[in-house]
């Protein structure tokens, strides 16, 4: 009886369960995901450069700083 006392108590949704602003939660959403893969996709950019400056024979202290073929 109380626990059905409790689940009816928010408009037949289960206690602790708050339904969100639909528009701000997807905004909130959709900003979280672009941070997130911006934070991860610089360092992976950022190392893949290396990888590839690399493989194009280059030492990769100097790669950062300028072009081994204009030494």
């Amino acid at each position: 009886m109380l626990l059905g006392i409790g689940y009816w108590e928010l408009g037949s949704q289960p206690r602790g369960e708050v339904v969100p602003d639909s528009r701000d939660w997807v905004l909130r959403k959709i900003l979280t995901i672009f941070l997130v893969s911006l934070v991860s996709l610089i360092p992976l950019m950022f190392l893949i450069s290396l990888i590839t400056a690399y493989l194009q024979g280059y030492s990769l202290p100097l790669a950062l700083i300028f072009d081994q073929d204009n030494l």
